[in-house]
């Protein structure tokens, strides 16, 4: 596998703590990247208050996904974020999403779905709005993945479901992978056609299994989950005997229509 072009684009200004922040994407693709591809949007893991782009795995799991027909972005977005930081609509509704998930999930840490995490979803749809406004110029077919491991799989979940309730426009996504993800707003579910495809372990206790549990229960909300209990927190593969070739190979199956192994079938294989 060829080593892909890595290059960093500045997608929006941001309020935050320390004043106005200029936020980045380290986006991979080929070196001699002649036809447009489509885009993975992967979002970091971390917390809402730590990690980021520079991450030494996103190379590794980029270098397979390239070779396979995807250019991957891996998107900055603000750490620690304060509800000041907050447009006035999110500011609104922020009361609202808080009584909703902590009623929903009462273990789930309150950072994970306050202020922080919706400052994640803004800064999410800023550069899903740049990437389609980019799409030509960037080599970019149009057609959109999302992706993200553990607070970025939270993020995903509310690109699709809570950023219309923000007021915040998302282009239609084609297909969705969340790592250790969740979503833990209820009442603020969205019917969504983006098909989604969950890693979860069991008994991580990082984020609870039960609200993605719940989610993909619902038909409504086109998920698969698939559950093994030595899935490692945020980890592309499902679990640590898989090679790191079949997890990519299972994100470009899933977004071209076929469904994924069985959990037992994957953790066999």
């Amino acid at each position: 596998m060829a080593e892909p072009h890595q290059s960093h684009v500045h997608y929006a200004t941001h309020p935050s703590a320390d004043g106005p922040i200029d936020l980045q994407a380290k986006i991979f693709r080929p070196e001699n990247l002649i036809e447009p591809m489509p885009l993975l949007v992967w979002f970091h893991s971390g917390g809402f208050h730590r990690g980021t782009i520079e991450n030494p795995a996103h190379r590794r799991m980029a270098i397979r996904l390239v070779d396979r027909g995807l250019t991957c972005a891996f998107v900055q977005y603000r750490l620690r974020a304060r509800a000041e930081d907050l447009s006035k609509k999110s500011r609104q509704m922020l009361p609202s999403l808080i009584a909703d998930a902590t009623g929903y999930v009462p273990e789930i840490r309150p950072n994970m779905v306050g202020e922080r995490a919706i400052a994640a979803i803004e800064d999410g749809a800023a550069f899903l709005k740049w990437a389609t406004e980019n799409a030509e110029d960037q080599n970019f077919t149009g057609r959109i993945l999302l992706g993200g491991s553990s607070a970025g799989g939270l993020t995903v979940l509310n690109l699709l479901n809570v950023a219309p309730h923000l007021g915040l426009n998302i282009p239609e996504i084609a297909s969705a992978f969340v790592m250790s993800g969740g979503f833990a707003y209820p009442s603020f579910v969205t019917k969504t056609k983006t098909p989604v495809l969950s890693l979860h372990g069991s008994r991580e206790w990082q984020i609870p299994v039960t609200p993605i549990r719940a989610y993909a229960a619902d038909p409504d909300n086109n998920c698969v989950l698939l559950e093994d209990l030595s899935h490692g927190h945020g980890d592309l593969r499902l679990n640590g005997d898989e090679p790191l070739w079949r997890a990519a190979d299972r994100i470009v199956h899933f977004d071209q229509g076929q469904a994924p192994a069985s959990a037992r079938t994957a953790s066999e294989g």
